[in-house]
């Protein structure tokens, strides 16, 4: 009898874990992120990320800070539009960076991301030095995105790089 009762408890469980797996890989919603957070995986995807700002709290201010102030141009110009991140990319980035990768290569980069986030506001600020910053921002649909900005370390202080977290989550 005991050994009944076991089966049907470890198959009750099995059903359970197979109904969470498959939600999962179904995108699941809560059960999704219930069961991400019980494995210690952040709802955004892998990797760790800030606790978002509650609703009724106002945005931060830009640092004042070479890195912040860079963010912020950086920030306006991809909610702008193309002709405001031109500028941006031929003022604020250095030409050893853009001697790297050109500007229209980056203005590439710049449409698919702006197609795909459409306006980026900041939410929440990370780890914050004069030469580098860490912040969330909000694309149009209110969606969270991790971005690292880093300013070279002697004037005239230009962007020197322009990361971002990519938490969006991709069939295995």
């Amino acid at each position: 009898m005991r050994s009944r009762r076991s089966t049907f408890a470890l198959i009750g469980l099995l059903s359970v874990a197979g109904v969470g797996a498959l939600a999962v890989q179904a995108g699941g919603g809560r059960l999704k992120q219930w069961l991400l957070a019980l494995h210690g995986v952040p709802a955004g995807g892998h990797g760790a990320t800030r606790p978002r700002r509650a609703v009724n709290v106002p945005a931060p201010s830009w640092p004042q800070t070479n890195a912040g102030q860079a963010a912020r141009r950086w920030v306006e110009a991809f909610s702008s539009g193309e002709e405001a991140m031109r500028q941006v990319l031929t003022r604020d980035f250095s030409s050893a960076v853009l001697a790297q990768r050109g500007i229209e290569e980056r203005l590439a980069n710049y449409r698919t991301l702006h197609q795909r986030f459409g306006t980026l506001t900041l939410d929440t600020l990370g780890p914050s030095s004069d030469s580098a910053l860490q912040v969330t921002l909000l694309s149009a649909d209110g969606a969270p995105h991790d971005f690292t900005f880093e300013v070279e370390v002697e004037a005239p202080f230009k962007l020197s790089s322009v990361k971002f977290l990519d938490t969006q989550t991709h069939p295995h």
